[in-house]
């Protein structure tokens, strides 16, 4: 997630979100708050496109792996 969040920062907004989005759905009860809101906040200034595409993205990451886009 925080990978994700650091990305995201640093312009590579697409990758970010995704790395978010998938860390949130990993993670254990303990950890979803944090993990949410920082994933909310960068929901919520991306772009509808670029949301599209990260959500698509995170899918891969989750049930392909880390390097699903390699």
């Amino acid at each position: 997630a925080t990978l994700g969040h650091l990305l995201f920062q640093s312009g590579k907004i697409v990758r970010g979100l995704a790395m978010m989005t998938a860390a949130l759905e990993r993670a254990s009860p303990a950890d979803q708050p944090w993990i949410r809101g920082m994933q909310e906040e960068a929901f919520a200034t991306a772009g509808e496109a670029d949301r599209r595409t990260a959500i698509s993205l995170a899918d891969d990451i989750l049930t392909k792996g880390n390097n699903a886009d390699q």
